[in-house]
């Protein structure tokens, strides 16, 4: 393929590797919620300890700013949504693993 095509079809491929992992991630999260409750509640339960911990670090490094961070980040964050967050870097980083993994094994064979 052409360098000049694929630089234009970059932003499509780009964006429908992102919505992939979007949807991966929902079904995980999903998935979890519906036939393992006992693990969804356990990563609720780390998801709300992570929250705590990056609320607490937040107040000490910015004083200041945290009437912001509450009203625009964290007003909004609780655990579910927390683990949902979670959820999608552990299945973004496993997806981009894999490819690397495949790009490297086919790279390595030509």
């Amino acid at each position: 393929m052409s360098d000049i095509i694929r630089i234009l079809l970059l932003p499509f491929i780009s964006a429908a590797q992102l919505l992939f992992e979007v949807l991966l991630a929902v079904v995980a999260y999903t998935y979890l919620n519906i036939f393992h409750v006992g693990v969804f509640g356990s990563l609720v339960v780390i998801a709300g300890d992570v929250l705590i911990f990056l609320t607490q670090h937040m107040r000490n490094f910015f004083p200041e700013n945290m009437s912001h961070v509450y009203a625009t980040t964290l007003g909004d964050l609780n655990p579910k949504a927390m683990l949902l967050l979670l959820v999608g870097l552990t299945v973004s980083a496993i997806l981009r693993l894999i490819g690397w993994i495949i790009k490297t094994l086919t790279h390595n064979r030509a």
